[in-house]
């Protein structure tokens, strides 16, 4: 699929400001950093559906909200993921 950082730089603060919460400042900026090499690494390895299906942007979506809880080497517990992606969506 086509790299575009969108979903990514319009989530990151909020799943940044929930691992602050959780784990602290130090925790979440190595995450997110590592987040962001790993989530450009997803997006161009996933197979491509195509820019005009709708579901095109839920996958960019999760793999937005995945890409934290691996950089993490999944240290992040998922009930945080859940958080993140809820306070995502709702703000």
């Amino acid at each position: 699929m086509k790299y575009s950082g969108f979903y990514f730089i319009l989530f990151r603060g909020t799943m940044r400001a929930v691992l602050s919460e959780h784990y602290g400042k130090e925790f979440a900026g190595d995450t997110m950093k590592k987040a962001l090499r790993l989530y450009k690494r997803l997006v161009t390895d996933v197979d491509d559906i195509g820019d005009d299906n709708p579901m095109a942007y839920n996958e960019l979506f999760a793999l937005a909200s995945v890409s934290p809880y691996i950089a993490s080497g999944k240290k992040i517990a998922p009930e945080i993921v859940q958080k993140m992606m809820r306070h995502s969506l709702t703000m």
